[in-house]
């Protein structure tokens, strides 16, 4: 990568975390959802990054960063110069 500053946005999709279908377990599985149930289970599945921050790579242009992933999770990052 070339040396600079980046917008790192971190994603992650898996159990309890972006999952809608767990929302709506945690809702009583309802046959009929109602506007707010709908409401509830869009905010808290937004898919928005759970982090932003900013990083500086070096003259080496690696950037390194460790994940805990469970199973059947998927993280992606982004890495967005800053200008």
């Amino acid at each position: 990568m070339p040396k600079g500053k980046y917008t790192v946005e971190t994603y992650r999709i898996g159990y309890r975390v972006n999952d809608p279908y767990a929302t709506y377990m945690d809702l009583g599985s309802p046959a009929q959802l109602t506007k707010a149930q709908v409401a509830e289970i869009k905010s808290k599945n937004s898919g928005a990054p759970l982090e932003t921050k900013t990083v500086k790579i070096g003259r080496d242009g690696k950037f390194e960063q460790q994940f805990d992933l469970r199973e059947n999770e998927v993280v992606f990052i982004t890495l967005k110069p800053l200008r």
